[in-house]
């Protein structure tokens, strides 16, 4: 949001300085962004006089001036068609900064003649959009002063305001903040009566719920050919806008001045009604611009008998476009549903003043008024005669009295305000005491709650008052300490744990490209106004955005890679449609060390991250859970699995599939792991005693020749459930295939520990048990014991 200070004290009397009134919005919670002022880009340039101008003698379309600053003469070779001897402008000499470029004014040689410096256009001096001849200044101006603009200076103040703020979106609304501050006094607004000299033409109708007022205003035999007057124009321009006509200018000026955007219908092209509805189907319409949008149902429509004629709230439509052609008009001062206008507006992608404003809240009950001032502009620029205003209104305000007292606003606060001040500065912002408790004002749409009141009393007393109090001693270690849910627990141990395995961790967007959404199987969650074009859907996997990161590495020769991301993968457009995932991507060599040679990360090493994870979510003896071929399609099929614990799948590791390593031009292996902590249920702190055995353990190879498909740990599964008692651990130690096994066959050798807990085992209980466990596995896996095992 952008005023100057003229503009600002237009409605505000008061005598404080640019800088007292920025320190005075900041306080308020109005935060000031920037101070400009226009007259400060002209340093450096001079008033000049034209004191001789010739041909020049190598150019037809040139000509050959000497300027005086008062003092020394300058030679300049110039092209505007206004040159003559005696005309005063404005002279930059070589090191000058011109304001419309930024750059500095070289001496240069032109047709082979020395130019010594430039007589500045308006354009070129930020002044105005002319540029078909060198400024002319008016008389007073005298040559050799410093050129310091026509107008005095009058700073642009540039302001965040926080969407809860709409009323502030008004320069009014601002200084009628101020004013409750204490800096100045509000003027009145001034509202002009119109008198009714014309008949409405058309009928008026409002079948959307979403529209709870419609206000308009039919004004008749304008001229919009017209140009706006210049403290219009100069109002407008101040804060970036570009002048239009007439019309648009009035419309501009309402929206900025008061925050009232106001529509204007091309009367003439409007069909026996004017009315606002929910549209019935999808249709197209063409905007203000040219674009053409394709509507959804529900969505409100301004319409006459015969077609639709604009995108209520958002922006205006072509057919009934002003033009300086145009004598008869309709201004609408429409109160729309904020919600309803904001969601409209994403799904269509528009985005205007109008619906920036109106999706954060209007003021209701100020349509009436604000119509008439924008129509005695209007009269007053353009001529015609004006009808009644035409009201079709529903809106009921439901809020309600807030309760508040200055005990309620202590106990919230600390702060210890009188009760009488509480209500002064309640009264300033417009609250009125309503049954008991206080109604907040039609422009304030945020003040709904206690709170609010607490907030409002609090900024205009000022947070600088807020008390300091130290906090007991003794009670230091116990408030100091940091209170994590569950949740938070889990991330933090998971986080840990991957960095100290190595791991760096990345943060990345939950955004993603389109390309890659496709490749994790997923494109279909597309945002409807993305950041940029690279960042279009909500990412399927978090390895999306880290294999881009490993790309970005290797483009720039860091080749070992160690990532992980903790963060959020979305599956659906929908609410909780998502769910917390770390990811590990790894490439490159291992870390060299003296104990072993540096070796290319593999699958292996995603497996063992993978497992780090789980345990430190909690999942106790992760690393003997469930291991599956079953891995989704962004895998390498025969080097990745899966950690189950049932049906639940905890987390997948493996290779990235070469498909997508050479779609993302990526020439070196990439292993990843996705651990789906959230599916984690940590393990019970069981109290069982530790046991210490007297006996000595023992342990027993067997060899089983398995069909090759058969998974090692359907082996390791069959082994345990022979005896879990007695059995306290199986292990593979080999894997076999070849000859001697049989085609098709491999041998999987398994270590078996055997506990014995109040007597040695004899050989016969042995031989027993390994035959229990030799029918067992061949029944659960078709194994038969190998020869010799």
């Amino acid at each position: 949001m952008k005023l100057t200070i003229s503009w600002l004290k237009e409605y505000l009397d008061t005598d404080a300085t640019t800088e007292q009134i920025a320190d005075r919005l900041t306080k308020i919670g109005l935060e000031v962004e920037s101070i400009t002022d226009a007259n400060a880009c002209l340093h450096g340039l001079v008033v000049a006089e034209i004191v001789e101008c010739k041909q020049h003698p190598n150019a037809d379309r040139l000509s050959l001036l000497k300027v005086s600053d008062g003092k020394d003469s300058y030679q300049i070779v110039c092209g505007a068609p206004n040159c003559r001897v005696g005309f005063v402008g404005v002279l930059a000499v070589p090191g000058t900064v011109i304001p419309a470029t930024g750059s500095v004014l070289q001496a240069g040689v032109i047709r082979g003649i020395e130019s010594q410096g430039m007589m500045c256009s308006g354009r070129e001096l930020k002044i105005s959009d002319d540029h078909e001849g060198i400024l002319e200044l008016p008389a007073g101006f005298k040559a050799g002063t410093p050129f310091k603009g026509l107008k005095e200076s009058d700073p642009v103040i540039e302001m965040k305001i926080t969407p809860n703020r709409p009323d502030c979106l008004g320069i009014y609304g601002i200084a009628r903040d101020l004013a409750a501050s204490g800096m100045g006094t509000l003027k009145p607004l001034v509202v002009p009566k119109i008198p009714a000299a014309v008949k409405f033409p058309v009928r008026q109708e409002v079948t959307a719920a979403d529209c709870p007022r419609l206000v308009t205003r039919y004004i008749k035999g304008i001229d919009n050919s017209r140009q706006s007057p210049q403290w219009l124009r100069d109002r407008l321009t101040s804060i970036g806008l570009r002048t239009i006509s007439p019309i648009v200018d009035v419309t501009n000026y309402m929206s900025f001045a008061f925050c009232r955007p106001l529509h204007a219908f091309n009367a003439d092209n409007v069909h026996k009604v004017l009315g606002v509805k929910s549209a019935e189907g999808e249709g197209k319409i063409t905007d203000l611009m040219g674009k053409t949008h394709t509507f959804e149902k529900g969505m409100m429509l301004f319409h006459d008998s015969r077609d639709n004629l604009s995108i209520a709230g958002i922006m205006g439509g072509m057919s009934t476009a002003c033009k300086p052609s145009t004598t008869n008009v309709i201004l609408e001062a429409g109160y729309f549903n904020p919600i309803a206008v904001a969601a409209a507006g994403r799904k269509l992608g528009l985005q205007s003043d109008a619906r920036y404003r109106i999706e954060r809240g209007l003021d209701p009950l100020a349509c009436e008024d604000l119509l008439d001032i924008a129509t005695q502009m209007v009269l007053d620029i353009c001529g015609g005669e004006a009808s009644a205003i035409e009201v079709t209104s529903t809106y009921k305000d439901v809020r309600g009295p807030i309760a508040f007292s200055a005990d309620y606003f202590r106990r919230r606060t600390g702060m210890d305000v009188p009760a009488k001040a509480c209500e002064e500065i309640l009264a300033k912002v417009g609250c009125v005491k309503k049954d008991g408790g206080w109604a907040a004002p039609s422009w304030r749409p945020d003040i709904t709650q206690p709170c609010d009141l607490v907030e409002e009393v609090m900024r205009l007393h000022g947070y600088e008052l807020l008390p300091a109090i130290s906090m007991p001693a003794g009670d230091f270690k116990e408030r100091s300490r940091v209170i994590y849910s569950p949740g938070q627990t889990r991330d933090i141990s998971v986080r840990r744990a991957l960095a100290g395995a190595g791991f760096m961790q990345a943060v990345t967007f939950s955004f993603t490209s389109e390309k890659l959404a496709k490749m994790f199987g997923n494109d279909q969650i597309r945002l409807l106004n993305p950041i940029s074009s690279e960042l279009s859907c909500m990412r399927p996997s978090v390895l999306c955005n880290l294999l881009a990161a490993v790309k970005n590495n290797l483009d720039r020769g860091f080749g070992d890679l160690r990532l992980f991301e903790l963060g959020p993968a979305f599956h659906a457009p929908k609410p909780m449609a998502q769910e917390t995932v770390a990811g590990v991507v790894l490439s490159g060599f291992t870390a060299r060390h003296f104990a072993e040679k540096s070796r290319p990360a593999d699958v292996l090493d995603a497996k063992a991250a993978a497992v780090a994870a789980l345990a430190a979510a909690g999942v106790a003896a992760p690393d003997r859970l469930q291991i599956t071929a079953d891995v989704p399609a962004h895998y390498h099929p025969k080097r990745a699995g899966a950690i189950t614990m049932g049906k639940t799948v905890l987390a997948y590791f493996g290779d990235i599939h070469p498909v997508i390593l050479k779609d993302l031009d990526i020439h070196a292996p990439v292993a990843a792991a996705e651990v789906f902590v959230e599916k984690t249920v940590p393990a019970r702190r069981a109290s069982k005693p530790l046991v210490l055995h007297d006996l000595q353990s023992l342990t027993k190879d067997m060899a089983f020749v398995v069909d090759g498909d058969v998974a090692a740990d359907r082996i390791v599964a069959a082994v345990q459930s022979i005896d879990k008692k007695l059995i306290t651990d199986v292990r593979v130690f080999d894997v076999y295939t070849g000859a001697g096994v049989g085609d098709g066959k491999k041998s999987v050798a398994v270590e078996i520990t055997l506990q014995p807990e109040t007597q040695a085992l004899t050989d016969a209980e042995i031989d027993g048990l390994m035959k229990k466990i030799e029918a067992g596995v061949a029944k659960s896996c078709g194994a038969a014991l190998r020869d010799g095992a």
